[in-house]
């Protein structure tokens, strides 16, 4: 609403300049003053979508982390989330008053993962997960070593491509 306040007071004070003042270089500097502020404000509010174009996600340069994979138990992708252009991802149970990035609630051991179980969170180029002090925790499987490492509450731990999450302990959650 500032934004467009901006634009309607430069047009104004634009076309006040144009109508007003004699033909002079202090006209053609007001006109590009006003012009340049509304042009300005104008480019925040198209929709972000519109203003520039969004850059490759970086699995096509093959970097890091860009989603994350619910496995069945055979193996199979069962849901993905992309984690591109996102800072934080709680995970849990949807139950309508909470508002859960990754709903685990129509999982098979839906009853083992907390409504606000654990989050996900991308900080200096990596994503770590935190347990958020869950009844049944969560555990990484790390894809350096193959070994299972058990999380304790709200201490972050750093992830890599290919780590599997277990919230609630038989949950599992593949980072790709």
């Amino acid at each position: 609403m500032l934004d467009c306040s901006i634009i309607a007071t430069a047009a104004a004070a634009g076309l006040l300049s144009w109508c007003y003042l004699e033909p002079s270089a202090l006209r053609q500097a007001a006109l590009l003053l006003f012009g340049l502020t509304a042009l300005g404000c104008l480019v925040f509010v198209l929709p972000k979508d519109r203003r520039w174009p969004v850059p490759p996600a970086p699995a096509a340069a093959g970097y890091g982390i860009t989603e994350l994979v619910l496995l069945s138990e055979e193996g199979s992708e069962m849901a993905v989330w992309d984690l591109y252009g996102r800072t934080a991802m709680l995970i849990g149970r949807d139950v309508g008053e909470n508002d859960v990035d990754i709903n685990l609630d129509h999982t098979v051991y839906a009853g083992l993962i907390d409504v606000e179980h654990a989050v996900l969170n991308y900080t200096a180029g990596s994503w770590y997960v935190e347990d958020l002090g869950s009844r049944n925790g969560i555990a990484v499987q790390k894809a350096a070593d193959g070994k299972k490492y058990r999380l304790s509450a709200d201490k972050p731990c750093r992830l890599e491509k290919g780590d599997i999450l277990f919230i609630g302990g038989l949950t599992r959650l593949e980072l790709r």
